[in-house]
């Protein structure tokens, strides 16, 4: 029989979440909250759209998914800016 030293033994490697996964499981539950709690609906008119009949998570999902795009482009635009000006 074998013995075993402290060599073969090998620590378990510990799971833990980063801090982005657990920031994405935030976002998650509390987008599942507000869809739970946003069910009425209401009617959009927005400058050239309009829409009736519109359940209002879905209102708050595309306002979150339009402020990301715009914030992206303002971001690449004004990187863009920074680094002609370096130039």
């Amino acid at each position: 029989m074998g013995h075993m030293n402290d060599k073969d033994i090998q620590p378990k490697p510990e799971s833990k979440l980063s801090p982005a996964g657990i920031g994405a499981i935030f976002v998650v539950v509390f987008l599942l909250l507000m869809i739970i709690a946003n069910t009425k609906r209401t009617e959009v008119n927005f400058i050239v759209y309009k829409a009736t009949d519109i359940p209002v998570w879905w209102l708050m999902v595309v306002v979150v998914a339009l402020t990301l795009i715009i914030e992206r482009l303002v971001g690449i635009a004004w990187r863009r800016s920074k680094r002609k000006k370096d130039d």
